[in-house]
């Protein structure tokens, strides 16, 4: 029993941040203990404060053990950790052969005293652990940055060191304030209706703000419809039509609300009474251009708007747009390009979608339309296939035409923490049922229904061999 405990001590000289220049070093221990005192506090303020059921001791203790894998496989960079989902997957099973080597130092009769504390099973505790090891590193790079360590500023741009820096306690009650005034929905990254597509990213917002329902942000079928901002015709008419019968047949339109055909994919699914869902790169109180104003209420009627800017703070510049755009790409299961030149913004939308592994379409369009030089270099580079209609883009979202009008669309039910838990395991490549069973930490009996819940929902398919793949 005591080689367990000599490596548990062993957490002393392993130092984390090792990509960055160190004010002041850290080790796991010191860490694992700073991230128990937030999760017991946390729990505890879930139990006392909001009257939800934690325990605070089991917390407490989850956290004291939650980098124990890292006794072996050393402190690896978060920026590697998770540059893909294969990358992620993999490293979710290192973490579990370590964790089953440390266990196997105990003697019998104990190691299922402490296999809790290894292997956490529990969702709200590991929801309660999550959220405070990432308010543990976010006291870190606040004390780094008052200590005159730049190294997080140059890393993350001057916006995110501005958003990073600004709210001290006081600052953030006017801030939840403001947005219960202005009915914003605030939804950070351990929400239950944050969008489980952002976690996959390596560079998710870690708050996101909402107007209308937010729900909507974890429903399957999303298709982002994105364009010129100075369409033809023959754009503005490919985007309404293709657009129109995706929404009609259960697809969610996702855009950016801009000027042309943001705007029309946005408009066909409102004039089919469909749910839509508009990211915004500017303030959550802003609506850009300020034309759209009246569809952005519709578009809250039956969907939803978010950002990741709070209202009232400042434009942040013509960035925040090819910013928005990596969320259009990472929220949508497909990305249509209904016409674009050969060198604009949404070719960055584009890029994201190929960095995500998204499918990317587009409309082809005249050789003599330079607004159509953009989409038609796609498919001849083969970074895209060609759509003459929605029927193309359906059978690939596992949607099929209905020949009967639509009912009117029902609110989508909200995940359940296993839910999301086994989704986050699940990417665009297919996933074996082990390999689920080792990431997730859950039960096989328990993940197996889960699938299935998952499965008659629409939200993953299943394919031959027990593997898995997001709809």
């Amino acid at each position: 029993m005591n080689h367990f405990f000599a490596y548990i001590d062993r957490m002393r000289y392993i130092e984390r941040w090792a990509l960055m220049r160190n004010s002041y070093t850290e080790n796991i221990q010191e860490h694992s203990h700073m991230v128990a005192v937030l999760a017991h506090g946390l729990a505890v303020i879930q139990r006392d404060i909001l009257g939800q059921p934690a325990d605070p001791d089991r917390c407490a203790s989850a956290a004291l053990f939650h980098d124990a894998s890292e006794i072996l496989t050393g402190d690896l960079p978060t920026p590697i950790k998770y540059y893909n989902p294969e990358i992620k997957k993999a490293y979710k099973q290192i973490e579990a052969v370590s964790c089953e080597k440390l266990l196997a130092l105990l003697p019998p009769e104990v190691q299922e005293s402490y296999r809790p504390l290894l292997f956490e099973s529990e969702p709200e505790v590991a929801r309660i652990v999550k959220a405070a090891d990432k308010l543990s590193a976010y006291i870190k790079c606040v004390e780094e940055l008052k200590a005159g360590n730049e190294e997080f500023r140059q890393a993350a741009g001057d916006t995110a060191f501005k958003r990073a820096v600004q709210l001290d306690a006081e600052s953030f009650h006017t801030l939840v304030m403001q947005c219960d005034a202005l009915r914003v929905r605030i939804l950070p990254f351990d929400d239950p209706d944050y969008p489980l597509a952002f976690s996959r990213i390596p560079d998710m917002p870690l708050v996101l703000y909402c107007t209308g329902d937010p729900r909507w942000l974890n429903e399957p079928g999303a298709v982002g419809i994105v364009g010129s901002r100075k369409p033809t015709e023959y754009g503005l008419n490919a985007a309404a039509d293709i657009g129109g019968e995706l929404a009609k047949n259960g697809a969610i339109i996702v855009s950016g609300l801009a000027d042309g055909l943001d705007s029309a994919g946005h408009r066909a699914a409102v004039m089919n009474d469909c749910p839509t869902i508009a990211v915004m790169g500017v303030p959550i109180d802003r609506t850009y251009p300020a034309a759209n104003a009246a569809l952005r209420q519709k578009i809250e009627q039956k969907g939803c708007v978010i950002s990741e800017y709070p209202p009232y703070s400042e434009y942040v510049g013509p960035n925040c747009f090819l910013q928005r755009n990596r969320l259009i790409a990472a929220l949508s299961t497909a990305v249509l390009v209904v016409e674009a030149r050969e060198k604009s913004g949404t070719m960055s939308t584009v890029a994201h979608a190929e960095r995500y592994g998204k499918p990317v379409y587009a409309v082809p369009g005249s050789i003599y339309s330079p607004n159509s030089a953009g989409t038609n270099g796609l498919l001849r580079d083969g970074r895209a296939r060609a759509v003459a209609g929605a029927a193309d883009l359906l059978a690939a979202l596992g949607l099929h035409t209905r020949q009967a009008a639509p009912a009117a669309a029902k609110q989508p039910a909200p995940l359940s923490d296993t839910e999301r838990r086994v989704l986050a395991g699940i990417g665009p490549k297919p996933v074996g049922i082990e390999e689920l069973c080792v990431s997730t930490g859950l039960p096989m009996s328990a993940l197996l229904g889960t699938l299935m819940k998952l499965e008659l929902t629409g939200r993953v398919y299943k394919q031959p061999g027990q593997r898995y793949v997001l709809r």
